[in-house]
């Protein structure tokens, strides 16, 4: 019996993640094989809720997720308003923003300096999340060292497998030295963090300890990728990572197809106008969009879908 076979191959770094299946020519560790007269569309499964654990085999999510941003819709930034709300509008994950507060413990913050007086705690936020095992929350972390206590309050509260995701304040050393991390829950890496570490590791003693992730960017490395490319894909590669989490800005965006064909995911923010939204949901290693207009980001996609 003659049988021809269409290949898709799948993204070799992604193979415990989730992920989509790609067809770009990167390395491979399985093939999907279809038989003639099947098409690769058609035999894909349906996408898994954002809940599938990592540790599933053979579950790939088909399309972005879409993030509500803290503050989506005109809510106010880090109230329970905007998880509601993009609860309602259909968001597959909202994004909180976690510091630590003295006193109080994790609480909903972008700022330190925010009056504690009305901030909502983590605790809420979790509990609230837990009720709706088919969304997600990323903790966009605003302190360094925070992630397992995060870790262990979304254990006590009961959120469910997969529904954990981070971005922010994580560096690959971190994920490195404590793989648990990307375990329990999506890791969205920041480009910044990325970038940051392969600086100081080049040269140690140019950038002062403080120096914040985004100013060693911008002021040490001029903002030019072009040197620091290829061993960011290295770092992403050698990471249990879901995306690498970044603004497409104008030293960024050139950059993004050459990201993407050597096999690493895009996690984009925060993406509001809708000519950039078409443009990077159409991008197929988009793996997340972070958005203040929740419901013009999810009818952008839905009309991709069609």
């Amino acid at each position: 019996m003659n049988i021809i076979y269409t290949v898709v191959v799948a993204n070799y770094n992604r193979l415990h993640s989730n992920e989509y299946y790609s067809v770009w020519p990167l390395k491979c560790q399985f093939l999907y094989c279809m038989p003639r007269g099947v098409s690769s569309k058609a035999a894909r499964p349906t996408r898994a809720p954002v809940n599938t654990p990592k540790t599933k085999e053979g579950e790939r999510m088909l399309r972005p997720t879409i993030t509500a941003h803290s503050g989506c819709e005109g809510t106010a930034d880090g109230s329970m308003a905007a998880i509601l709300r993009g609860v309602e509008l259909g968001a597959d994950l909202v994004e909180v923003d976690v510091r630590r507060v003295a006193g109080l413990g994790l609480m909903l913050s972008h700022d330190a300096a925010a009056d504690p007086a009305g901030l909502v705690t983590l605790q809420a936020a979790f509990l609230e999340i837990k009720k709706h095992p088919d969304v997600g929350i990323n903790c966009d972390l605003k302190e360094y060292g925070l992630a397992r206590e995060v870790i262990s309050l979304a254990e006590d509260c009961g959120l469910g497998d997969g529904q954990l995701s981070f971005s922010g304040s994580l560096t690959p050393r971190q994920l490195a030295d404590d793989p648990v991390i990307a375990r329990r829950a999506r890791v969205y890496l920041n480009i910044e963090e990325s970038l940051c570490e392969l600086y100081r590791e080049k040269t140690p003693t140019v950038v002062p300890v403080d120096a914040l992730p985004w100013d060693v960017v911008r002021s040490f490395m001029g903002g030019d990728l072009a040197p620091w490319v290829e061993d960011l894909i290295e770092t992403c590669g050698g990471l249990n990572i879901r995306a690498l989490n970044l603004p497409p800005r104008p030293f960024i965006r050139p950059w993004l197809h050459h990201l993407g064909g050597a096999g690493v995911r895009i996690s984009a923010w925060t993406i509001n106008e809708l000519d950039e939204m078409r443009e990077l949901l159409a991008m197929p290693w988009l793996e997340n969009l972070t958005t203040r207009r929740v419901a013009l980001a999810l009818e952008a996609r839905a009309a991709l879908m069609q």
